[in-house]
């Protein structure tokens, strides 16, 4: 049974702004050094650091809470082996999902060339 489904859209030059301005100081409150590290390896980091911006966000929508900064990197999106995108959760929002008795949660990642969009599909059996 869906029990939440989220989704946000990230405007790529904004995020490529935001990181022209901030830069590392926004990368360590936000991404996982997994996440940190799996971008700043693409040519064009500031694609996927929307994309897994738009995931946490889309997350947070489908749990329906609102954006707490404390839980930004306790959720980490990386790939599997095949490039499908993937998730982890840590600390206090692992704890909540297994509260919300919430068995598995589905993501989806795209971008164009102005967008990234992510989408969370919260599902319990």
């Amino acid at each position: 049974m869906i029990v939440g489904i989220g989704i946000d859209l990230v405007d790529i030059v904004r995020m490529k702004g935001v990181l022209e301005r901030w830069g590392e100081r926004f990368i360590e409150r936000v991404f996982t050094e997994d996440e940190k590290e799996y971008a700043l390896s693409r040519r064009y980091p500031h694609i996927h650091l929307s994309g897994r911006f738009a995931i946490k966000e889309a997350l947070f929508k489908a749990i329906g809470g609102g954006t707490n900064p404390w839980i930004w990197k306790e959720v980490e999106v990386f790939n599997d082996r095949g490039g499908a995108p993937k998730i982890r959760l840590y600390g206090g929002l692992k704890r909540l999902i297994s509260k919300k008795f919430i068995t598995s949660v589905h993501i989806s990642i795209s971008h164009d060339h102005a967008y990234s969009i992510g989408q969370v599909v919260l599902e319990k059996k």
